[in-house]
């Protein structure tokens, strides 16, 4: 017999569960009962050390646990509109709405940094000059993780090693825990790993977040300032650091005896980084052919140096080695060996000075004559300033264009096109010409017809009459003679159409060649225009004119052409209807109107 035990436990929501006590039954297949598992977190067994300090899983404290914080909640961005109600099931599934909501400190907070300005005085041993130093120090609190870090403005000449005093961490609280917003404040010592810190300021941030929080800061207060710091602002109020360097200080100084060591430190300090900048050439006669060769010459003010740089043109076939003088001291006169093991220092007054270059002037240094022909803007301004010089205007030194000999174009030849003869002239690859498309659009189905006839012809040539078409598209030109009655010569075409030359003139047909009385030569055939078509008379008035057809002329053009074809109308139809389905499409009736030589438009 197995006995069951039933127990009655009420639920939190008022009801009633019974629990079976499932001890008593066998422990066999068939009778055992799956228990529901209550806790499904990852076992912790290194949570608990007795006798040792545990950190307690608290908020803001480990990853598993971040901070959270209360802010504003989104506005809706949901649009509804105002001409239509909102509909049904948003009215009655949408949540109430709420005062605020919760963000990870990391997201809401970051980059929200309280800064707090303060100073702490250390005490300065085995010094007659000062007993203790005030260090002025600002401390950040970081609001996303609650950490704080200490950092020291940088002073100069201090002899202290300034920077990031401490870094960054969660500082220790005055009564255990941890420091927060709260224990900061204007007019307070923050006491953190045994120095006192005054807070004498804070930021305009800091000010308006604890505003925010209902705690005002207190005013700004004066910095505090040590023997140190008075010294460093009464020397910056007189301008410089030291005594200032006057003549007779130096006067003084060698009278003593003392010297002074560095004699070019002065003009160093001021002049470094300046330089004076002109431009130069040189005629170089010492080629067959006459070359200019551009320099740039610079003086280094800081201690006197020269360098001189040559500047090659594109292509000019020298070798890259720009620097035409190493930077160094140069002495006037001609050229010579200078810095050698036994040589004596050349002095100052035998070197060249920036006073010694003008614009507009020749200038021999090293034995090369350069002619100066403009300085940069800071040179014309530092000779103006420091020595009253005005510097010429830039001078003009280029050399006028060296025409190149240009071989004659030859003849063309008549094989293939024009274009096609003149790829080989220009390119030893030639390639295939391109075409001009917009022209072929606009001038297409454009042909100017001339009629013309021979100059001084023979007795049997006299009555032939020529037409000469010019195609404006492709500018070709075609001759070809029509049908006469009784003449006794084959007629149709005199000249294949392609691009031909007018041996009169020596160039390609052009329509201005082609006129009422102008005699043309093509083939060592000598033609006189007599007369032009009409449309061909209009072109020449109105060349960009809109082209016009007169209908009725068309369709009595297409009627009789159609008519010297095919008698009937049936046979007439049947030849134009390409797929024989009984219907005249618009291609097909496009097709016929080119053979007649007519265009449709778009």
């Amino acid at each position: 017999t197995i006995t069951v035990t039933l127990t009655v436990e009420e639920t939190p929501l008022g009801g009633t569960m019974a629990q079976a006590d499932l001890s008593s039954i066998p422990n066999l297949p068939g009778y055992a009962f799956r228990t529901r598992q209550k806790n499904y977190r990852r076992p912790q067994n290194f949570n608990v050390n007795p006798g040792a300090l545990r950190v307690e899983n608290q908020e803001g404290l480990t990853f598993e646990r971040p901070k959270f914080v209360k802010v504003e909640p989104p506005p809706d961005s949901r649009r509804h509109g105002s001409t239509m109600p909102m509909s049904t099931s948003q009215e009655e599934y949408q949540a109430p709405p709420r005062s605020y909501v919760e963000l990870p400190a990391w997201d809401a907070l970051d980059r929200h940094v309280l800064r707090f300005y303060g100073h702490f005085k250390e005490s300065v041993v085995e010094s007659n000059l000062e007993s203790s130093r005030v260090r002025q120090c600002a401390v950040l609190y970081y609001l996303e993780d609650d950490t704080c870090q200490v950092v020291e403005r940088k002073q100069e000449n201090s002899g202290i090693s300034q920077g990031q005093f401490i870094r960054r961490h969660r500082f220790p609280g005055p009564h255990g825990g941890y420091l927060t917003p709260s224990g900061l404040s204007v007019g307070s010592y923050l006491n953190i790993y045994g120095r006192n810190m005054y807070l004498t300021d804070c930021d305009d941030f800091t000010r308006s977040y604890y505003r925010a929080q209902g705690m005002e800061q207190a005013p700004r207060e004066e910095k505090e300032l040590d023997a140190f710091g008075s010294t460093l602002s009464q020397m910056q109020e007189r301008g410089g650091l030291g005594v200032p360097k006057t003549h007779e200080r130096l006067y003084r100084e060698v009278q003593l005896g003392g010297g002074h060591v560095n004699v070019n430190m002065q003009q160093f300090m001021e002049c470094d980084g300046k330089v004076c900048r002109f431009y130069a050439v040189i005629d170089d006669l010492s080629l067959p052919q006459h070359e200019r060769r551009p320099f740039v010459i610079l003086f280094f003010l800081a201690d006197d140096t020269m360098e001189i740089r040559e500047q090659y043109p594109l292509n000019c076939g020298r070798d890259p080695f720009p620097i035409f003088f190493r930077r160094k001291k140069m002495p006037r006169g001609p050229a010579r060996i200078i810095g050698g093991p036994f040589q004596r220092d050349i002095p100052k007054e035998e070197c060249v000075h920036v006073r010694d270059l003008a614009v507009g002037g020749t200038h021999e240094l090293m034995g090369k004559n350069f002619y100066i022909y403009d300085a940069d803007p800071f040179t014309r301004e530092y000779l103006q300033t420091e020595f009253g010089e005005k510097l010429a205007e830039c001078q003009d030194v280029r050399l006028p264009e060296r025409a190149v000999a240009r071989a004659t174009t030859p003849p063309y030849n008549g094989y293939g096109s024009w274009d096609d003869s003149m790829g080989s002239v220009h390119a030893l690859v030639p390639k295939p010409p391109r075409k001009d498309h917009v022209k072929l659009y606009v001038n297409d189905g454009k042909v100017l017809r001339f009629t013309a006839q021979y100059v001084s012809p023979k007795h049997e040539d006299a009555d032939r009459m020529f037409v000469v078409n010019y195609d404006l598209a492709d500018d070709t030109v075609s001759i070809h003679e029509p049908p006469q009655r009784n003449l006794g010569i084959v007629t149709g075409k005199f000249l294949e159409k392609g691009i031909h030359v007018n041996q009169m003139t020596g160039n390609l047909f052009q329509p201005h060649d082609l006129h009422p009385g102008a005699v043309i030569r093509v083939y060592n055939r000598d033609f006189e225009i007599i007369d032009m078509d009409e449309y061909t008379r209009k072109w020449f008035q109105e060349p960009n004119a809109k082209r016009n057809f007169d209908l009725e002329a068309v369709l009595e053009k297409l009627r009789e052409g159609l008519r010297q074809q095919y008698p009937l109308v049936r046979d007439i139809f049947r030849k134009c209807d390409a797929d024989h389905d009984g219907v005249l499409t618009m291609h097909e009736f496009r097709q016929a109107l080119e053979k007649w030589g007519f265009q449709l438009s778009e």
